[in-house]
Formats: structure tokens, C-alpha cells, sequence
């Protein structure tokens, strides 16, 4: 079934293929894989919003914000930024978003980041931003551990920030895409886990992966000299060409089963950093195994956040999460 449609600026055409999937929540209808081409006139740089974050954020009403709260001893880097509300008689959804950096640079705070956690505050989440242990400080598996270390935190505190511990979602661009897939993965696999928070799930219900490198055995974009990519050879610590079990086991592709949790999977198609390739064949395995699935390729669209703040990407985000991980419809208009 192919269908085209007008919303605002933008043409969207979505092409529905069916997949023979159950999962929790989503009842026993076969779920559909969508795969959009969202275009606009202009590309989108690197981290650039569309909607510029005021230099103060106004908080959403009846909500605070803790800052720099520890979900671990390690390293000051495990901490975490949580928006909550301060009065709910029920539990909410909660949306874990992860930053993007290479793995070796970045981190969870900012205005822009601060205005999409509000974003996702108004459409009824509770929204995190969480900071893990970047690649010169700790290698591969370290992140990967933090940010399980951090889910299974949250639904340790879940009734203290009124979370429902059975909707979580994981969102991240570039580097926090990558990490954020293996979470969606990894699952409840004790692999990465170490022992913080024990008894507690780190599996996320649902996953957005932006621009994320998926397959670490391949190049992400062009070949760079030697074989290796600087920023993969320093998360991974050893050079992926001469540890291909490393980048193995470093790749979200390679752990593609049937019994994952639905994955939105958004990649600019003018991306120099990360290839579209990367989604495309990440989006290919889910559809192999039955997995619901969407892809969005965002025709002109550059590399990192900047492309899921635009108001039709973003919009799109919120329909699926609202699908997958919350309790009601999303409003118009609520780009970051």
C-alpha cells in the first residue's frame, strides 16, 4: 500500500510493509514497518534546531527538575537530569534521552537539550537526559553498562518521580542512537550489567535512533585510512579491523532477534558522518525477523539532533512513541 500525503512544508511518502510480530502491548494485529522519506528544502546542520531553546527554558507547569542526580559511583559522569512532575495521582511514561559526541565528547546537559526534555514533559513523559562514561575515561563496554546501570536506576525510583516502570523509552543521536539501540537489543541480557539496582529490568519498551552507527565492523562512511574509524578504534579501545569480535559484540546489528522492542530509526540522507547505510540495513534485519519497525530517511538532512527537532520529525517521533510507550494522542505543534 503506497500513500502519499501534504503536512505543511513537507511531503511524506510512506510505503507500508507488513511483518508477522507479536509484542506486548501491541496485541496479536500483524504490526506494520513504515518507511518514510520526510523531505524539506534546506539541510540540516549538526545540532541546529528549528526552534532555537529560549536562553532560560520555562519549565513545564506543576514540574521540577533535578540535576545531576548519581545513578552510579564510577564516575561523576553517571548522573542524570530527570523533569518530573511534582503532583501526579498516575504514573507516566518515562523517555531516557542519551547525547551524542562520539562517544568520547558531549554530555547531558544544554538549553536545546533541556527544551526537548520539556517537549516530551508537555505531551505527558517523564524526561531524562543521562550522562555515561565517555571513551578516553572508559572504553567499550562502559557506556553501554552505564546507560543499563541507568534504566534499572530509574524503575528503582520509579514511584519517587511518578514513572511508570513498564513504559520506558530510550532516544539519543550519533553515538547516544548507538547506545540507545543497545539497550532496545541487549534487553534484560545480563552481559552489560553490573550488578547496580539487581532485580531491576534494563529493558526499554521502545527505541528512536537517530543517525546512530549500527554495525561497527563497517566503515560509517568513507574508508578511512588503516581500515578503522578514529571514534569507533577509540570507544572500542583496540582497533575494530583487528578485534572484529570486539565490534561484533560493540554492534546493535548483531543482536537482531525477533522478540525486540519496536525501533523508530531516523537518518538524515545527507549525512556525512554516519551513512544512511547504517539505518538502512539495521531497518532490513528488523524487517527479517518480524520486528515493528519504522524508518524515516530525512531527504537533505544532515548529521545529530538537529534533524528530530524539526516540527514534522519530531512530530512523527511523538505519533510513534504515543503508539509504542504512552497512554495518549500527541498534540500539534510541539517541537523543541
Amino acid at each position: 500500500m503506497r500513500r502519499v500525503r501534504m503536512l505543511r512544508v513537507f511531503w511524506v511518502l510512506v510505503a507500508m510493509a507488513v511483518s508477522s510480530c507479536v509484542h506486548e502491548g501491541l496485541g496479536h494485529a500483524p504490526p506494520q514497518a513504515l518507511v518514510s522519506s520526510v523531505s524539506s528544502a534546506k539541510n540540516y546542520p549538526v545540532e541546529e534546531p528549528s526552534v532555537q531553546a529560549p536562553a532560560e527554558q520555562q519549565l513545564p507547569e506543576g514540574h521540577a527538575l533535578d540535576t545531576d542526580v548519581p545513578y552510579g559511583v564510577a564516575s561523576d559522569r553517571q548522573s542524570l537530569d530527570i523533569l518530573y512532575p511534582v503532583h501526579s495521582p498516575e504514573l507516566r511514561p518515562a523517555i531516557l534521552l542519551f547525547h551524542g559526541g562520539g562517544w568520547y565528547t558531549g554530555g547531558k546537559g544544554g538549553p536545546r537539550t533541556l527544551a526537548m526534555m520539556c517537549a516530551f514533559a508537555e505531551e505527558g513523559y517523564v524526561a531524562l537526559s543521562v550522562g555515561y562514561r565517555l571513551s578516553d575515561e572508559a572504553p567499550f563496554p562502559a557506556a553501554v553498562v552505564d546507560c543499563k546501570r541507568a534504566v534499572r536506576w530509574l524503575r528503582e525510583h520509579a514511584d519517587q518521580y511518578r514513572v511508570d516502570p513498564a513504559h520506558l523509552a530510550a532516544m539519543g543521536a550519533s553515538a547516544g542512537g548507538h547506545l540507545s539501540a543497545m539497550l532496545a537489543v541487549t534487553g534484560d541480557e545480563q552481559e552489560f550489567d553490573d550488578g547496580g539496582y539487581a532485580g531491576q529490568s534494563s529493558a526499554v519498551q521502545a527505541a528512536v535512533l537517530i543517525c546512530a552507527p549500527l554495525d561497527l565492523t563497517a566503515p560509517l562512511f568513507k574508508n578511512p585510512p588503516g581500515g578503522d574509524d578514529p571514534a569507533v578504534a577509540r570507544f572500542l579501545g583496540v582497533s575494530p579491523a583487528s578485534h572484529p569480535e570486539i565490534a561484533r559484540r560493540a554492534s546493535p546489528l548483531s543482536y537482531v532477534r525477533r522478540d525486540l522492542p519496536p525501533v523508530l530509526i531516523i537518518h538524515g540522507t545527507a549525512d556525512e558522518r554516519v551513512a544512511p547505510s547504517q539505518s538502512e540495513k539495521m531497518a532490513q534485519a528488523l524487517q527479517a525477523v518480524g520486528t515493528p519497525h519504522e524508518l524515516i530517511l530525512v531527504r537533505g538532512g544532515g548529521h545529530g539532533m538537529g534533524i528530530a527537532r524539526e516540527p514534522e520529525v519530531f512530530r512523527q517521533i511523538l505519533v510513534f512513541l504515543a503508539e509504542h510507550c504512552a497512554v495518549r494522542r500527541p498534540r500539534e505543534g510541539q517541537a523543541p
